[in-house]
């Protein structure tokens, strides 16, 4: 799988065999790793169209899984491989529920590893940010020691405040 931090995307490769049809799937598919919030409110948007209307939550429980998968992967795929496409809905078509399965999972694995590769690069520039600060290569930023001069001015004012306060008694 490969993940392009910069797109936030990623590309991984399918070879597996159906459950039902036997028939093996062998493709290539570029997704999204996250989701903007007009794409997660569609894609649930479309699960709840898919489970109906009418008692969604009496769902078989296999039927809510492959609904889920299918609404999500509406939106997270951009380039799928040529089995996958309909006119209808993505994947949908599929006999092999496995296959859809097995497609959203790696869309979700590439959302974690996306955000493993994102927390490591935050925590990296943290990590050299704050040994340049340490070491008075840069400064704070003017309003952060400013807010941190009058913190401890308050501080130093309540001290005297209930030193005063002690002598008196």
């Amino acid at each position: 799988m490969e993940i392009d931090t910069e797109g936030c995307t990623a590309v991984f490769h399918i070879n597996e065999p159906g459950d039902t049809t036997r028939q093996t799937y062998i493709g290539i598919f570029k997704v999204k790793c996250i989701l903007d919030p007009i794409d997660f409110m569609e894609a649930d948007k479309l699960y709840r169209q898919l489970l109906g209307d009418i008692r969604p939550e009496a769902a078989h429980e296999h039927t809510a899984n492959v609904a889920f998968a299918l609404s999500q992967l509406k939106y997270r795929i951009i380039d799928p491989s040529p089995f996958w496409e309909n006119k209808r809905l993505g994947g949908g078509h599929l006999k092999d529920n496995n296959i859809i399965i097995s497609v959203l999972n790696m869309a979700m694995e590439a959302e974690q590893k996306y955000r493993d590769v994102m927390k490591k690069e935050a925590e990296e520039r943290q990590r050299v940010l704050t040994e340049r600060i340490k070491s008075k290569m840069i400064e704070k930023e003017p309003e952060v020691a400013q807010e941190k001069d009058k913190e401890n001015q308050e501080l130093v004012e309540l001290d005297e405040e209930n030193g005063a306060n002690l002598e008196k008694e």
